[in-house]
């Protein structure tokens, strides 16, 4: 009887353990699976079939990016790779 105790531990701490595999494993399968899965995809997509190519002239380029913003309603920022 007085190991009642431990058996009841280990059974809630194995339960626990249990419980953790199984959701990290649902986690990783079925991550992209959700309605946020593939937004940022999703974005990158739109960004890059509605903004003109990146050899544009600047002034298209904003033209591009405050029709967006009205559209949107968002803020839009176009950043350039500058170096270092």
């Amino acid at each position: 009887m007085q190991r009642l105790y431990l058996r009841i531990y280990l059974a809630v701490l194995a339960s626990l353990a249990v419980f953790a595999l199984v959701t990290g494993l649902l986690w990783h399968v079925f991550a992209e699976e959700g309605p946020g899965g593939r937004a940022q995809e999703v974005a990158a997509t739109l960004a890059r079939n509605a903004l003109p190519p990146a050899s544009a002239s600047r002034p298209e380029q904003q033209a591009a990016l405050e029709k967006g913003r009205r559209e949107a309603r968002t803020d839009l920022v176009q950043i350039t790779a500058c170096a270092v």
